[in-house]
């Protein structure tokens, strides 16, 4: 029996075992750390789910609470798109307070002149669009229109908005605002309006009976007078002058009463006007009173004065109660100084009436310009309320100065180009 060896080199195969071993270890390894890996991101992955629900739900709960506080506001609250000027936002009211259901598609935005808006109101809405994309930030702009209501009538409505969202270049992109229902405020200040003007009307009825029928009552008695003196060949002469003065007495009150309803029309022509000449027709009609009362007359007009544009009647007007006004504060003398002079900024003209009497009672003095206001026994209380809306009326301001024991100076400004019944948000605020 013969035996046969094969033998043979396995150390290659070993070395691949080993090998396949070894790659087999690593990748286990490296399973093992990106399983771990994904498992610490699956965590952080489910964390971040975790806080954003509770984000979310955060978010959900303040837009509920924000709503609910909106809701139940007695305002109505909205937020547009100034662009596409359509609603974005806005709260139950806003709808309701017009009779229509809540829904905040249908917002009518204030400057969207639709058949929901007045039609009179249409170009202030417009306008109200206008001033806010014009509007810095923070800046309230405020319109007051008419809306439609379900039942056809018209609601006053005041909106007040503010930009609340710009672009990249400062455009505006957003408004964000509140509405008022004020109908029934309008209402109240029309009927307190009517009552005062009513009130108003009595009080100048009472007036001027008590004003016209004095005098008429004098005139009458001294024509009375005169008869008699004239049966008796007597001297009517003093009568016939004190039934003159009594007369005229009453023809100023029926002037003052024809100059408060007339007043100076915003339509009334208006010429370029030198108001030294104003001034010294007024110098020359107050100099025999000025004498009478021991009042020194101190008025030295300048070389040139620009010229305005007034109703030089009017204006005299104003002069002469002023100049009136001064010397019955001076009954026993005094000194009354008349002085013009041109302003540069604004450009205008400034008149000032000084006297030296013993000055305005600081508790008369808030409510000077308003009608019925006055301190002295006879009067009315009718020239400086007129003298105010006249100059006013041609764009101009009036106001006094006044020290107790010192005397009284009222300074009246016009503008060069005055513009007729100026709002008094566009007058002028001349250096007085």
């Amino acid at each position: 029996m013969a035996l046969r060896w094969t033998i043979r080199d396995a150390s290659a195969c070993v070395a691949g075992e080993h090998a396949l071993r070894e790659a087999r270890d690593h990748l286990e390894t490296l399973l093992r750390e990106r399983t771990s890996e994904l498992a610490g991101l699956n965590a952080a992955l489910e964390s971040e789910r975790a806080e954003r629900r509770c984000v979310e739900k955060s978010l959900r709960e303040g837009r509920q609470l924000l709503q609910a506080v909106e809701d139940a506001a007695l305002g109505m609250v909205y937020a547009r798109d100034l662009r596409q000027q359509g609603p974005i936002h806005a709260n139950t009211r806003v709808l309701e307070r017009l009779g229509y259901p809540s829904d905040a598609a249908r917002l009518p935005a204030p400057d969207q002149a639709t058949d929901l808006v007045h039609p009179e109101d249409g170009a202030a809405a417009k306008d109200h669009r206008e001033r806010l994309c014009h509007a810095a930030d923070g800046e309230v702009v405020e319109t007051t229109v008419r809306l439609r209501h379900s039942d056809g009538s018209w609601r006053w409505v005041r909106f007040r908005e503010v930009v609340s969202g710009r672009d990249a270049a400062g455009e505006p992109l957003r408004g964000t605002g509140t509405a008022e229902d004020v109908t029934e405020q309008r209402a109240a200040q029309t009927a307190l309006a009517d009552a005062q003007r009513l009130i108003d009307a009595g009080r100048l009825a009472a007036s001027f009976a008590h004003e016209i029928n004095n005098p008429l009552q004098g005139a009458l008695g001294c024509l009375s007078l005169l008869e008699e003196a004239l049966s008796e060949g007597g001297e009517p002469g003093r009568y016939l002058e004190m039934a003159q003065d009594q007369t005229r007495r009453a023809v100023r009150v029926v002037g003052q009463l024809r100059d408060l309803s007339r007043l100076v029309p915003a339509h009334a022509e208006r010429v370029a006007t030198d108001l030294r000449t104003s001034l010294s027709r007024v110098a020359v009609v107050v100099e025999k009173r000025c004498s009478d009362q021991r009042v020194e007359l101190i008025w030295d007009p300048p070389d040139a004065v620009p010229d305005v544009l007034a109703d030089p009647d009017a204006i005299e007007e104003v002069f002469l109660n002023l100049t009136l006004n001064a010397l019955d504060a001076m009954p026993d003398g005094g000194t009354l100084r008349l002085a013009i002079e041109s302003t540069a900024a604004p450009p205008g003209v400034r008149v000032t009436c000084a006297d030296s009497g013993p000055g305005i009672d600081t508790e008369l003095l808030p409510r000077l310009f308003d009608s019925f206001v006055t301190n002295k026994t006879e009067g009315m209380g009718l020239g400086l309320y007129v003298s105010r809306d006249i100059v006013e009326q041609h764009g101009g301001r009036i106001e006094v100065e006044t020290q107790a024991g010192r005397g009284t100076t009222f300074f009246v400004w016009l503008a060069l180009h005055a513009t007729p019944s100026a709002s008094p948000l566009d007058r002028p605020s001349p250096p007085l």
